[in-house]
């Protein structure tokens, strides 16, 4: 197992987040920036939370406006989302869509340290809708990852710690 180093699990996390999110959306999706923020600011729109565990402890957290998250749902379904005539089918649809795109993410973030030789998994993701959410809690250092793709921004947080 190599030694842990955060900044090098994050560098390769956020190469493989774009490759990914680029084949999950069939579209050139770019890396804009990297932050390091402790206490990040609450949080806007639909959000899927999963958990990191076992020899790496951590959180994913896959933040998506509106508009994102509708074309994401529309382009994994196959689907309009306005010919869907029911707003609770609409949400369902756009909070499984979003679900499994942070299951991806975390599936191969998992792979990706687990070739340093971290053993891990990770937990069902929980959906959240909402405006000025607050997710993180006191002292938390997260890096925020933020992809931008025809004009629509998608907005990833990740914290790793050893465990």
């Amino acid at each position: 197992m190599e030694k842990f180093d955060r900044n090098k699990l994050v560098d390769i996390f956020s190469k493989q987040t774009e490759i990914l999110l680029s084949e999950i959306i069939s579209s050139d999706v770019k890396l804009e920036s990297i932050e390091l923020k402790i206490n990040p600011a609450n949080i806007n729109g639909y959000v899927a939370i999963l958990n990191i565990i076992e020899d790496v402890k951590g959180t994913i957290i896959c933040n998506f406006d509106e508009e994102s998250a509708k074309k994401i749902t529309q382009i994994m379904n196959s689907v309009s989302i306005d010919e869907i005539e029911s707003q609770q089918e609409k949400d369902e649809l756009i909070e499984a869509s979003i679900g499994e795109v942070a299951n991806m993410v975390g599936g191969k973030a998992i792979t990706d340290f687990a070739n340093f030789g971290f053993k891990c998994n990770i937990t069902t993701p929980t959906i959240m809708r909402g405006e000025n959410l607050k997710i993180f809690g006191k002292s938390q250092i997260v890096y925020i990852l933020t992809y931008y793709y025809d004009f629509h921004k998608i907005i990833v947080l990740i914290g790793l710690q050893k465990n």
